[in-house]
């Protein structure tokens, strides 16, 4: 919007506030299937939209046109068998899986972003490596008696991350007299994947004193 605070070094304002709507599910049972065998299963969901007016990590704008949304999620399931061996010896068995994702959406379809919108039709030197329908304009403010580059960027977007993780646990106690004595293993196996986040996108801009 135009700028009314009356400030002359500014004539453009935009204020807008960050937005994570979120929501989770946790469901779980347990299941007594005899009088030594026990078990039980847990599973929790996880949602959330960020909204971000200005962009992300992997964007990041002053001029707040149109948001940016990230709808990340994350869910974990996890089983557990208990066995009673003996009236002195048990063994638990258990499993676990997770992941979480943040994925990042370029901008939305309409975007004045997007140079086919925006009209503006500046050639990429290297094309291939940045989303070839964004503006590579960059926006600028006068503050005194220069120009200070405020970066309008688009470096990965779309942007993707997942870290999805598996393990297993299986612990055996035996009671000896006065003692307890516990053994077991634990396995985990967990990826980070996610896609070169890096200022790929070009940009142009200028520069100047009056």
């Amino acid at each position: 919007m135009p700028n009314v605070s009356g400030n002359p070094q500014y004539n453009y304002e935009s204020q807008a506030a960050n937005e994570d709507p979120s929501f989770d599910e946790v469901y779980r049972g347990d299941y007594n299937i005899s009088n030594r065998w026990k078990a039980f299963v847990r599973v929790i969901r996880s949602h959330q939209t960020q909204n971000r007016p200005y962009g992300r990590a992997d964007t990041g704008n002053s001029l707040g046109l149109t948001p940016f949304y990230a709808p990340t999620y994350g869910w974990s399931v996890t089983g557990s068998i208990t066995t009673i061996i003996s009236p002195t010896m048990t063994n638990e068995f258990q499993y676990g899986r997770a992941r979480n994702g943040i994925p990042g959406n370029g901008p939305p379809s309409g975007s004045p972003y997007y140079r086919s919108v925006s009209k503006i039709d500046i050639p990429l030197l290297y094309p291939r490596p940045t989303r070839a329908d964004s503006s590579p304009i960059s926006a600028s403010r006068c503050r005194r008696r220069e120009f200070q580059t405020q970066l309008t960027r688009f470096a990965g977007s779309p942007y993707a991350n997942t870290n999805p993780i598996t393990n297993f646990t299986d612990n055996l106690t035996k009671i000896l007299s006065t003692h307890t004595l516990k053994a077991g293993f634990f396995y985990e196996y967990a990826v980070k994947r996610r896609i070169r986040s890096g200022l790929t996108m070009p940009t142009f801009s200028s520069t100047g004193t009056r």
